[in-house]
């Protein structure tokens, strides 16, 4: 009996947390930004059930009735978290997406990183093969795998109309934030 229940309950990995502090965005940056949040919004959200907030550091969408479910957009200025993890990026600033999976049900966050991992490869920093999950920090509500969006070419696209109201949106949220928080 003891060898059934060890087969049927396998135990479930511990993941290592580490914090991150991300920086504010720079001017530079919010077109690359821009793109990447609209190639979430464009293949990978239903639009209308997430909200887009502009924090100081990151931009972050967030599901409107399950406040759990959240992705942030981040850059890793000078590749600080890239240097961190070992992973191999040859941009000098990547793009850097946040999925919060640690309030999902482990199924399925099981098959959110399976279809990560299938997407991005290596550039998804799987807890599963050794990765942290990461607290952006000040914040320690949500922890976050890690995507690292390389140099070259997107596999996916998206309506540069959807870009450009991205990006604005994103240099308004700049121009208005004065709060030191990244939620």
């Amino acid at each position: 009996m003891e060898a059934l229940m060890n087969s049927v309950f396998l135990p479930v990995p511990q993941l290592v947390v580490k914090p991150f502090h991300t920086q504010p965005l720079l001017a530079g940056s919010v077109r690359s930004v821009a793109v990447a949040a609209a190639v979430i919004r464009t293949h990978f959200i239903d639009d209308s059930q997430w909200l887009f907030e502009i924090r100081k550091g990151s931009l972050t969408l967030r599901h409107c009735e399950e406040r759990h479910k959240v992705v942030k957009v981040f850059v890793d200025y000078g590749q600080k978290l890239t240097a961190e993890t070992g992973a191999h990026i040859h941009a000098p600033d990547p793009v850097a997406i946040g999925v919060e999976l640690t309030h999902q049900d482990p199924v399925i966050a099981e098959s959110v990183r399976d279809k990560l991992t299938a997407l991005f490869g290596r550039n998804h920093l799987d807890p599963r093969s050794g990765y942290p999950i990461w607290y952006l920090q000040p914040q320690q509500m949500h922890a976050y795998d890690i995507i690292l969006l390389d140099d070259g070419p997107c596999q996916f696209e998206a309506d540069d109309d959807l870009i450009n109201r991205i990006e604005a949106q994103i240099r308004e949220g700049m121009a208005k934030s004065t709060d030191d928080s990244d939620e």
